[in-house]
């Protein structure tokens, strides 16, 4: 039918672009493993032959291709999650288009066998009526799902949403997309699956609204950044002792970075924002040697 060959489609290209995606993740991880080895061979042999300056400067590059790689990598790996759950969803709108609905949230745990009518219209359960309509993967929202099909509503609401529905029916790839990164989201190591509120989610939500409107910040770091490669210019050059350069790029670095990661994690923020970073990595490593 029509729905299902749309819906084959669109699971198609979500499988494409998840394998281009896996492909450069695989590509990425391997100079990553390269580049590590050649930082650590360029710090055994050049520091130890004695040219500083030829140290600083090969060593700064291969850090920051480094670096570039982490991030690289970061940002394709997201997609190539984004793109699998796509592809999952689209299956799944299959699955309850043909009635499979094995395998789908049940809705068990708000089963009441002293509700009125919902043993009767298996509303939860095994080959429910919830399983057709829930999609959610937050443990609130589908809570929010059970208790209003299981309470009577007055005539107002229910046409509010039904109108909702029929608004957002035209709007599949928006919703797709919404729900695809609510999932990604929920499958982070650093939320709970089965207990994450939609608070967390409001929250990553907000600081990635405010974060493209963050000016200051990304001026404040293009500014360090500049100061860091002017110091380490004259550190190397013109004989500036370390300790004007450690504070900057150690502690000032350190701030900007840790706050220009936050942006990154949440809006995507562009890789550029890392530089002081790169920075403050690098003199930690030459601190400790």
């Amino acid at each position: 039918m029509d729905i299902i060959k749309s819906l084959e489609e669109r699971i198609n290209n979500s499988d494409k672009k998840a394998s281009f995606y896996a492909t450069r993740v695989r590509t990425l991880s391997f100079f990553r493993v390269i580049t590590f080895v050649a930082i650590i061979a360029n710090l055994i042999t050049l520091y130890n032959s004695g040219f500083e300056n030829l140290y600083l400067i090969t060593t700064s590059l291969v850090l920051i291709l480094f670096i570039f790689l982490i991030v690289r990598h970061k940002k394709y790996d997201y997609q190539l999650q984004l793109h699998r759950e796509l592809s999952a969803i689209n299956q799944e709108e299959i699955a309850r288009f043909k009635l499979e609905l094995d395998g789908l949230y049940t809705g068990a745990e708000f089963e009441d066998d002293h509700h009125p009518y919902s043993q009767d219209l298996d509303i939860f359960g095994e080959h429910s009526l919830f399983q057709l309509i829930n999609r959610s993967p937050l443990k609130r929202a589908r809570m929010l799902l059970a208790n209003w099909m299981k309470a009577k509503s007055p005539v107002e609401t229910t046409m509010m949403r039904q109108k909702a529905v029929r608004e957002l029916r035209d709007k599949q790839d928006w919703t797709q997309n919404l729900l695809a990164i609510a999932r990604v989201i929920v499958n982070k190591k650093r939320f709970n699956k089965e207990n994450t509120e939609l608070e967390e989610l409001f929250e990553w939500a907000d600081q990635a609204e405010k974060s493209k409107n963050l000016l200051v910040l990304r001026i404040f770091g293009t500014v360090l950044s500049v100061i860091n490669v002017t110091l380490l210019g004259f550190t190397m050059f013109d004989g500036l002792p370390y300790q004007f350069f450690v504070f900057s790029f150690l502690f000032l670095g350190f701030i900007i970075s840790f706050f220009s990661f936050q942006l990154f994690v949440f809006s995507n923020i562009n890789s550029s924002f890392f530089f002081s970073f790169k920075a403050s990595v690098f003199f930690l490593i030459l601190i400790m040697l």
